[in-house]
């Protein structure tokens, strides 16, 4: 299946449920994945495919808009500005908080959907 990714896009974000989460902004790391439509690599148009550095800012831009207390929460609000802006048929997200515990490096989730088929009429 073709692909475009994004790696390590560190963004800040108000997100979690304890009080030290909630007093300021964490440093998440974002990893994302959108499904491409074979024609994108068919011409040599940006119009053909997804625009990666669109993408960029509008998960810079969405995860500044609130707080989240879930990463769950801000993976689905995330993966549904993207399926709606970008048209991709499916997304891979990973959502990772550094350094929230000594004892580990990173905790986060991994959400994946598939685009929801249109109702026929």
């Amino acid at each position: 299946m073709d692909s475009i990714f994004i790696e390590g896009l560190r963004v800040e974000a108000r997100v979690g449920v304890y009080a030290r989460e909630q007093a300021a902004p964490q440093t998440l790391m974002i990893d994302v994945q959108l499904g491409l439509s074979p024609e994108a690599g068919r011409s040599d148009e940006l119009a053909t495919t997804i625009d990666y550095a669109r993408v960029i800012d509008r998960i810079k831009e969405s995860v500044g808009e609130r707080h989240f207390h879930l990463l769950e929460r801000l993976g689905e609000y995330l993966i549904g500005r993207l399926f709606a802006e970008f048209g991709a048929s499916w997304i891979r997200l990973k959502i990772s908080k550094i350094g929230v515990r000594p004892e580990v490096r990173n905790v986060g989730i991994v959400l994946e959907r598939q685009r929801e088929k249109e109702a026929t009429r």
